[in-house]
């Protein structure tokens, strides 16, 4: 059994194209499993998306403020 090793690719013109060295013999058949990378604005939207549905809290700005300013982080 062979070592899998995951390559970035990009396709195009209809090939995939590595983005790094991938040493293989000429003619080697190999098996590429292809999965769709989200997109930077995917993965925010997808974070914001959990975030929203996080617990709601009160949070006192002005004893967050002194707290900051006396180096504490709870009281």
């Amino acid at each position: 059994m062979t070592k899998a090793k995951t390559v970035d690719v990009v396709y195009e013109d209809g090939v995939f194209k590595p983005l790094e060295k991938v040493v293989l013999e000429v003619g080697k058949e190999i098996t590429i499993k292809v999965t769709k990378i989200q997109s930077d604005i995917q993965t925010a939207k997808s974070i914001l998306s959990m975030l929203d549905s996080l617990p709601k809290r009160k949070v006192d700005l002005k004893l967050a403020e002194e707290l900051y300013h006396e180096g504490r982080t709870n009281s």
